[in-house]
């Protein structure tokens, strides 16, 4: 009788675990267009919050891409996670890879800035992140 209580309980944990942990994955999300900005000011390019994860998951890595018609010497350029106070420089990466934000709450929405520091303005044709999880 033990060993069909304890095998129940196995099962019934099993089960709300599946039901409340997310399975790997990943999920991509763009920004069509960015007004450009220069000088102090950053524009920003807010990416929907992503809704395909199906319970508590973390990050495991990001790639992003950014596309710019301009040959821009001086393009600032940040990724960040939840708020400006978790950001990765990628200014002189306009695709690439990180691990930066491993073991973050992979629910949670990225954004990047752009600024360019010489005063010229221009606009950032697309944006792109691939959130990979766990």
């Amino acid at each position: 009788m033990r060993c069909i209580t304890l095998w129940i309980l196995c099962v019934l944990a099993a089960i709300q675990y599946n039901a409340v942990a997310a399975h790997p994955g990943s999920y991509a999300l763009d920004v069509p267009y960015v007004r450009g900005s220069s000088g102090d000011f950053f524009v920003q390019a807010n990416f929907p919050k992503p809704t395909i994860i199906g319970g508590p998951a973390t990050i495991n890595s990001v790639r992003w891409r950014y596309d710019y018609r301009d040959n821009w010497v001086g393009l600032q350029a940040y990724i960040c996670w939840r708020n400006d106070n978790n950001c990765l420089d990628i200014s002189n990466q306009a695709s690439g890879f990180s691990e930066a934000f491993r073991g973050r709450d992979a629910s949670e929405p990225f954004k990047m800035l752009f600024r360019h520091r010489s005063g010229r303005t221009g606009d950032i044709y697309s944006c792109q992140i691939i959130v990979n999880y766990q």
